[in-house]
């Protein structure tokens, strides 16, 4: 039924029903030095459209066939092959009816292998500029020397809206854009590349006929066409998804909530947009080169073995929410709310995370809390004083009942007054300038010394020593410091400070019998309980004035309290908050 020599890139066909004419072609084909095999095929030739279009090249029809005039047509229009025919009489009816029917050549119906090399070089090269114009890809081939192009496809065309000649006739850099950079200089650069590494990929920029810009993603590579050195470039008109990422990147980018892209492998951070770099402080290149877990408070729990449990779950079911504390470029520590969802993009499973900074509205519902609880505790407390003041002032003429219910109202103004103070400094933004941490020193201690003869404020305190930060906030927290351990102590208030270049490490201690574990549990766990709460705002004042400081604050109690706080010199963050 057929015979095939085996050989070759791609396939002819010879259709005869002339079995030994047919094996003789597809010998002579099988001999010559071309990348082509060839196959005969009797009719009827419908099992032809079974064959992919890749393997075809074309096919060499028997004009002696009963009806060659069908086949023609068929192979010609139905599986769309380049078809020459053989005959032995040019003169005939059937050579014309063969030529309408779609055959592009009539050769004579021999075996010369010379008619057959140039049959099969006919055929080859029509296969190939069919397969040129038909792809959907813009093609144009390039002399290797010049740059000119010397060839475009119907694709290339339509792109850039001009007919073939006139593609021809112009300068390929007429139809760049050097103002963005795609200039000649680059071109060449692009073109030696090519050629010395045999391919490149690449993106450049087209202007069409109509002034139009568009971006093509461009495979350039190295070829020999007819003996000639070429650059043949296959490009992709890419404009709209380009448009379309950009269009994403805005709207990523101009979100007000931080987010992060996150490998859902590794854990690793492979992109961030502008609201997430301003929370941490570092520009985008920096923070994909860091580790994730870099930015975690891992001190307090928020590891790199609990952040893969929050990653396992979230790609199990799809999305989770969670709290996570950060600690940004300035050693700032900021809680964060985060949504974290699963998702694909381009084709790579990812993980975003969605975060808000809720560090104030945290802080702010610690003072209220605190506030509410010392308020309702203290005003009971005063309220029984009065009530029972009142109740013998009523029964009795002595004074003293009197003193005592001005005493207890006094005290429960002085507390809504220093509550009112501390909320409004936590609450507003801060206000860093340059400080003398020793001259505010002093000057608390003028203040406050007073307060108890009976206790003697010893200091060790360099001449003087500038730190940029809150002057007012970091007032109110050395005094609420100070103001404790005079309350404290029974003879000797202790006052060290030891600085350096990049924070200040001030000690304040007393010699008294220390304070109280129940009133120091809720201050160093950050929150109050049912079972542990303070009754003052002394300690909330200095533990709310260090955090809003950005700075670090511990207590030991032995032989008298120690408190110890440790300020950042915020000079450098507040010049330069990026980078």
């Amino acid at each position: 039924m057929s015979h095939s020599n085996g050989a070759g890139d791609s396939k002819l066909l010879v259709i005869t029903d002339d079995q030994s004419f047919g094996d003789a072609i597809v010998d002579t084909i099988a001999e010559l030095n071309v990348a082509a095999s060839a196959e005969r095929v009797e009719p009827p030739t419908d099992g032809v459209t079974a064959e992919s279009p890749d393997a075809v090249a074309g096919a060499i029809v028997d004009t002696e066939l009963p009806d060659p005039v069908s086949v023609v047509e068929r192979l010609s229009s139905a599986v769309q092959l380049s078809v020459v025919a053989v005959t032995n009489d040019t003169r005939s009816e059937v050579v014309d009816r063969v030529i309408r029917a779609g055959a592009t050549d009539i050769f004579p119906r021999t075996t010369a292998n010379a008619q057959y090399e140039l049959v099969t070089e006919q055929l080859l090269t029509e296969s190939t500029y069919d397969l040129f114009d038909t792809v959907q890809d813009a093609i144009t081939v390039h002399d290797a020397e010049t740059g000119e192009i010397v060839d475009v496809n119907d694709a290339y065309c339509e792109l850039v809206g001009c007919e073939r000649a006139e593609v021809l006739a112009t300068d390929p850099m007429e139809m760049s854009v050097p103002a963005e950079g795609y200039t000649e200089e680059y071109a060449e650069e692009i073109f030696e590349e090519v050629l010395e590494k045999g391919q490149k990929s690449y993106e450049w920029m087209i202007q069409t006929k109509n002034g139009e810009c568009r971006i093509a993603d461009v495979v350039a590579s190295r070829a020999e066409i007819d003996g000639e050195n070429r650059v043949i470039s296959i490009s992709r008109d890419i404009t709209e998804r380009k448009r379309r990422k950009q269009e994403f990147k805005e709207i990523f980018n101009a979100v007000q909530d931080a987010i992060t892209v996150h490998d859902a492998e590794t854990g690793e951070i492979v992109d961030a947009n502008d609201a997430y770099c301003e929370l941490v402080g570092y520009d985008r290149e920096h923070l994909l080169e860091m580790d994730g877990i870099e930015l975690s408070v891992t001190a307090e729990g928020y590891t790199e073995a609990y952040a893969e449990e929050i990653f396992e779950e979230v790609m199990n079911r799809g999305q989770k929410s969670y709290r996570w504390k950060i600690q940004t470029k300035d050693g700032e520590r900021r809680m964060t709310e985060v949504a974290a969802t699963r998702a694909k993009i381009g084709g790579e499973k990812r993980l975003i995370n969605v975060s808000r900074d809720i560090t104030e509205r945290e802080r702010r519902e610690q003072r209220l809390e605190v506030f509410n609880r010392i308020l309702r505790h203290n005003l009971r407390n005063r309220l029984d004083i009065i009530r029972s003041h009142a109740e013998e002032l009523a029964a009795s003429a002595e004074t003293t009942n009197a003193s005592q219910i001005l005493t207890a109202v006094s005290e429960l103004a002085s507390l809504g007054r220093q509550a009112r103070q501390i909320d409004h400094l936590m609450s507003r933004d801060e206000i860093l300038a340059e400080t003398d941490v020793i001259e505010m020193l002093h000057e608390i201690i003028d203040t406050t010394d007073s307060i108890d003869d009976d206790v003697e404020i010893q200091t060790d305190l360099p001449e003087n020593h500038d730190l940029w930060t809150d002057e007012e906030v970091l007032s109110l927290a050395l005094a609420s410091a100070l103001e404790n351990a005079i309350e404290h102590a029974s003879s000797l208030v202790e006052i060290t400070v030891e600085p350096t270049q990049r924070e200040c490490v001030i000690t304040i201690s007393d010699d008294g019998s220390g304070i109280e574990a129940d009133s120091l549990a809720p201050i160093e766990a950050g929150e109050e309980t049912m079972l542990q709460h303070g009754t003052g705002l002394g300690l909330w004042q200095l533990r709310w004035g260090v955090n809003k400081l950005n700075g670090e604050l511990s207590f030991s109690v032995n032989n008298g309290t120690t408190v110890e706080i440790t300020l950042p010199n915020r000079h450098r963050t507040a010049n330069n908050p990026i980078g």
